[in-house]
C-alpha cells in the first residue's frame, strides 16, 4: 500500500517540478592542498576539504575599502561569524550548534570554528542518547527503536518532530528508510516552505546520500521541495525578526546542499551576506527574542555561505563574472 502511495507522490512531484531542472552533485574532495578561498579556486583539481581560512587580521589587510576581492570578502564574512560564535556569551550553545558546526567544518575550518565546535560538542556529548551525534561521530551506533520505529503521521495536518526523520535518514543503512517515511517526507510533513519543508529536504538528502533512496525516487521529491522553498523566498526580503533571517538562511542552505540549479540561489546568498551585522553575527536583536535565535541564525547563515562557496570551487561555470 505504502509503495503505491510513494509512486503516486513521486509522479505528482515530477509533474510539479520544472522538467528542465537538474540536480548538481555536491562536490567531493580532491588532493590539492589550499589555504584561503582564492587559493582553492585557483587549483587545477579539487582541493582537499576543509579549506583552512586565513586569519581575520590578514583578511582585513586585504579588504581595504573599495579593494576587497569577492572571495576575500566572503572568507572574511565567515571568519567574523566564526569568531562571534566562538566567543558567544549570551548563554550556552545547544545540541543543534554541534550538528551545524560539524557540517560547516567539512567545507571550511579555522581556529575559531574549532573552538566554537568544541564548546557546542562539550554540551551535546553530555547526552549519550541522541542519534544525531552521528553527524560528528560516524561510528556511533543506535538501535532501530531509537531511529526508525517512530509512528509516522498519516493524517493531513499531523506532524511529528523533524528530528525523527533525520534520525531515520542518518541510520537508514542499518535500520532502513521506510516507504511510509518517504510518503510523509514528500507529503504531509511539508509546510509551504517553512522549517518542516527545509528539514524534509534535509532528511531526504541524507537518506539518498546513504544509499537508501534510488536516484529516480529521490529527484522528483527533491526538485518539488526545492521549488517549494524557492516560492517561499521573498523577492524583496525585509526581515522583521531574527527568525525571518534564520528561515531564509535554511532555505538557501538546503537548496544548495541538494544541488539546486535555480540561479536565484546566488541572489539569495548575496542578500544573506548583506544582512551580516558589524559584530559578525546575523539577527535583529529585537526585544523579547531569545538570545539563542541569533546564534542559530548565524550558524545557519555561515553554513549556507560555506556551501555556496563549495559549489563555486567545483563548478567554475557558476562563478560570478
Amino acid at each position: 500500500m505504502y509503495r503505491v502511495i510513494v509512486s503516486l507522490l513521486l509522479l505528482a512531484a515530477a509533474a510539479s517540478a520544472d522538467a528542465r531542472t537538474a540536480l548538481l552533485k555536491r562536490p567531493g574532495g580532491g588532493s590539492a592542498a589550499a589555504v584561503g578561498f582564492r587559493a582553492a579556486l585557483s587549483t587545477t583539481e579539487l582541493p582537499r576539504w576543509p579549506i583552512e581560512m586565513r586569519s581575520v587580521d590578514e583578511l582585513r589587510k586585504l579588504c581595504l575599502p573599495a579593494t576587497c576581492e569577492r572571495w576575500d570578502r566572503l572568507e572574511l564574512a565567515l571568519q567574523r561569524a566564526a569568531q562571534w560564535m566562538a566567543s558567544y556569551s549570551e548563554g550556552k550553545p545547544r545540541f543543534d550548534a554541534a550538528v551545524a558546526l560539524s557540517q560547516i567544518r567539512q567545507t571550511v575550518d579555522s581556529d575559531a570554528l574549532r573552538a566554537a565546535f568544541e564548546a557546542a560538542r562539550a554540551i551535546a556529548d553530555r547526552d549519550q542518547d541522541p542519534p544525531h551525534r552521528r553527524f560528528w561521530q560516524p561510528d556511533l551506533q543506535a538501535p532501530a527503536s531509537a531511529t526508525s520505529r517512530w509512528p509516522v503521521p498519516t493524517a493531513p495536518g499531523k506532524r511529528i518532530g523533524s528530528n525523527y526523520v533525520l534520525s531515520e535518514a542518518l541510520f537508514c543503512r542499518e535500520s532502513g528508510w521506510r516507504p511510509e517515511t518517504m510518503v510523509y517526507v514528500c507529503g504531509i510533513m511539508r509546510d509551504q516552505g517553512g522549517y518542516e519543508s527545509t528539514h524534509a529536504l534535509w532528511g531526504l538528502a541524507i537518506a539518498h546520500q546513504n544509499g537508501c533512496i534510488k536516484d529516480e525516487d529521490y529527484a522528483p521529491c527533491a526538485l518539488s521541495l526545492q521549488e517549494e522553498l524557492a516560492k517561499a523566498q521573498p523577492l524583496d526580503f525585509r526581515p522583521q525578526a531574527t527568525l525571518d533571517i534564520d528561515l531564509y538562511a535554511e532555505r538557501v542552505l538546503q537548496s544548495l546542499l541538494t544541488g539546486t540549479t535555480n540561479p536565484a540561489v546566488d541572489t539569495w546568498a548575496e542578500t544573506l551576506l548583506r544582512l551580516q551585522n558589524d559584530d559578525g553575527s546575523w539577527g535583529m536583536g529585537r526585544d523579547g527574542e531569545e538570545p539563542y535565535y541569533r546564534y542559530h541564525a548565524t550558524m545557519m547563515s555561515t553554513w549556507a555561505a560555506a556551501e555556496w562557496y563549495r559549489r563555486f570551487v567545483a563548478y567554475p561555470q557558476l562563478r560570478p563574472r
